[in-house]
């Protein structure tokens, strides 16, 4: 029997830990004009100040060993840790939902499925996936053919900025006041160092962004960048279902902020953004000029109505092809209007959610489950509740089985509940504190139509329809138009919105 060798331990950069005010005064005694040569690239100079960076990390940021080990902790150290867990996780909402967030996206997100490739093959191996899905993303990149379009007014040429785009003191705002992330860029530099540091960085960044929009010219590191790939839509085995996310050079980033913030500044003081421009004129190709091609393979009919003609779209000479159910808005829509194929879509996705959940969250807490709930699965099936509405019982039913299921879930791992003796739905809603969803979808109505109510001419905004089919019964404006005329009946609607409430959900 071979023997297996034991695991190296890691060694990593431990940025909290760092000689920060040595790293401030080496920093701030530089003279950054004199450090940076005249004749000196745009490139030659950013290379200049990585290395800078780079050797000051070296010197000042000390190593943490990562144990490979994986020993367990003694008893005593993980009763404190679990106490110091149950601690953050009912007091430090921050923390919670950061908790929740990571277990979520690492058991959903992260991984990238088995992928088939154009010649039917499965693609299983790491580096086989990545050239595929960056085959895939070249494909659908445009490159920039050097035309510019022509404008049929011109204005006045505007020949510089009322202001200099790159400022120290902007540039030291925006990079203490970005978000905290632990992301590494291409220049392979902490962000919890530059933002301890960013006083004396911004100095320098203000000469060599200054040469860079002088000389039009950036650095070669600002063309790099780490793409990771998102699921968009299932199935996950086809690699155009996923989405490029790219994580370009930080200081890159710092640079297009500070000029896209001048930019507009000067375009608004010059008059360039026109009022009354909302969209794009009739009968012009913009699409084709601007290189903005649209991807036919990603459009599809929906044909509405029995008297509907079916009548065939084409674009760019190819026919777009007719679906009976497309998704808008994070919406299921079907050809008759039921939502059954969404709801059905958007209960098993909170019920994955909700498994998952109570597997990564260990605790009897039943206010934590609870939170946990409803913040992270039942506004999945609540998503623009006034359209999307169970039209039939059976779809109510399941969305009502769902949260019954997860309260059934809390009841027996938290309340101390068995099979025999478990609460009925209505008793763990009451204990929980919960409202079902048909009550909350109520109520989302009223105050809904206590927004369109109180506008001037509410009266005249309420009407009985008459109705032949279930669909038609169930559109908002039956569901709610029919509450709100007998109230208008009894007296005028109340402008106060809890008295609305009061009046409305009494109907």
């Amino acid at each position: 029997m071979m023997k297996t060798e034991p695991q190296k331990d890691r060694y990593v950069k431990n940025f909290r830990k760092a000689d920060y005010a040595a790293i401030y005064s080496l920093l701030s005694s530089i003279d950054w004009l004199l450090f940076f040569n005249v004749n000196e690239t745009v490139n030659e100079m950013y290379e200049k100040f990585i290395h800078l960076l780079e050797q000051i990390i070296e010197k000042y940021v000390p190593l943490m060993r990562i144990d490979s080990t994986g020993k367990p902790l003694l008893g005593h150290i993980h009763r404190l840790s679990k106490k110091r867990h149950d601690a953050w996780k009912t007091k430090n909402q921050k923390k919670f939902y950061g908790y929740i967030k990571s277990k979520l996206s690492n058991a959903c997100t992260s991984a990238v499925d088995c992928l088939i490739d154009e010649s039917n093959h499965q693609i299983e191996s790491d580096s086989d996936k990545a050239e595929l899905l960056a085959e895939t993303f070249s494909r659908v990149f445009t490159k920039d053919n050097g035309d510019t379009p022509s404008f049929s007014h011109e204005r006045e040429k505007v020949s510089s900025f009322y202001e200099d785009p790159f400022c120290r003191f902007e540039i030291c705002e925006l990079i203490e006041k970005w978000k905290a992330s632990s992301c590494r860029t291409p220049d392979n530099i902490s962000m919890f160092f530059i933002k301890s540091t960013a006083v004396p960085l911004s100095a320098a960044l203000e000469i060599i962004f200054r040469k860079s929009y002088e000389l039009s010219q950036v650095p070669d590191r600002w063309h790099s960048s780490t793409v990771t790939p998102l699921k968009k839509k299932a199935p996950f085995s086809n690699p155009s279902n996923y989405r490029p996310v790219s994580i370009t050079s930080f200081f890159c980033r710092v640079f297009e902020k500070c000029l896209a913030k001048q930019m507009i500044a000067d375009c608004e003081s010059y008059g360039l953004f026109s009022d009354t421009q909302f969209g794009f004129r009739k009968k012009r190709s913009w699409s084709e000029i601007w290189q903005l091609s649209i991807a036919r393979e990603k459009c599809n009919v929906l044909h509405l109505g029995n008297g509907n003609t079916l009548a065939r779209y084409f674009l760019n000479g190819a026919q777009i092809d007719p679906k009976s159910s497309v998704r808008d808005l994070g919406i299921q829509i079907d050809n008759e209007l039921t939502f059954r194929e969404h709801f059905d879509i958007v209960i098993q996705k909170a019920a994955l959610r909700s498994n998952l959940i109570f597997r990564g969250l260990s605790t009897n807490n039943s206010a934590v489950m609870v939170n946990a709930y409803t913040t992270y699965v039942r506004p999945m099936v609540e998503f623009s509740p006034s359209v999307a509405f169970p039209v039939f019982d059976r779809a109510a039913g399941k969305l009502e089985k769902l949260q019954n299921k997860v309260t059934r879930l809390i009841s027996y791992k938290c309340l101390g509940y068995d099979f025999e003796n478990r609460p009925l739905p209505v008793e763990r809603n009451e204990m929980l504190k919960l409202n079902t969803l048909m009550y909350r979808r109520k109520v989302n109505d009223f105050s809904l139509a206590y927004e369109i109510s109180s506008l001037r001419g509410a009266g005249f905004k309420v009407c009985r329809e008459k109705f032949r089919t279930k669909i038609r019964e169930h559109s908002f404006a039956n569901r709610v138009g029919k509450v709100l005329y007998d109230v208008l009946r009894k007296g005028k609607i109340p402008t106060n919105y809890a008295e609305f409430m009061n009046v409305m959900c009494k109907e």
